[in-house]
């Protein structure tokens, strides 16, 4: 959208306030923080598509196999057994719980 003004803030709680208050039109952040800001703020709703794919990671340092190794067998372990989706059940409230269970099943996009 290259005719629209940006307003850079140094929070996501800074920008959700400058939002409320009517000093920007819209807000953008992870889908994972605005379905949460609009299931507990009912002024607020989500609007339009995603305009963005991207994938939520986990940063080691480099040099360490190991630790990779594990990280990513522990990983491949909780989408084998089904965890993420049990602990979702558990923890994530039932009217947005779909939200990252799907997102945590589906195949991201080939190249990324």
């Amino acid at each position: 959208m290259p005719k629209v003004e940006t307003l850079k803030l140094n929070t996501a709680s800074d920008a959700l306030q400058a939002l409320k208050q009517g000093r920007g039109d819209g807000y953008t952040h992870d889908a994972a923080t605005l379905v949460v800001i609009a299931n507990k703020d009912h002024s607020l709703r989500l609007v339009g598509e995603p305009f963005a794919i991207s994938e939520a990671a986990i940063g080691i340092r480099k040099g360490e196999p190991e630790w990779l190794a594990y990280l990513n067998a522990a990983l491949d372990r909780m989408k084998a057994e089904g965890l993420y989706v049990k602990w979702a059940e558990k923890w994530v409230p039932a009217n947005i719980r779909s939200f990252y269970i799907d997102a945590f099943q589906k195949t991201m996009p080939k190249g990324r």
